[in-house]
């Protein structure tokens, strides 16, 4: 799973969870931040160009290596 509620995002299963979520992101700026912060984490650590070039890197590697 991409997001994880509360630890790198928020998620709404209704029209008032989003609601909620949207006025906790709105009422609190560290809450806003750390969001933010492990979100930019969870994309560059899994997600990004470089991580994407380097996982298949090693799935050629092995299938080469066969």
């Amino acid at each position: 799973m991409i997001v994880r509620h509360g630890v790198n995002g928020l998620l709404a299963a209704n029209d008032d969870e989003w609601l909620g979520a949207l006025r906790s992101l709105a009422d609190d700026a560290q809450l806003r931040a750390r969001l933010a912060e492990a979100g930019r984490r969870t994309v560059e650590g899994g997600y990004s160009a470089e991580e994407g070039a380097a996982r298949l890197a090693g799935v050629l590697t092995r299938v080469a290596g066969r």
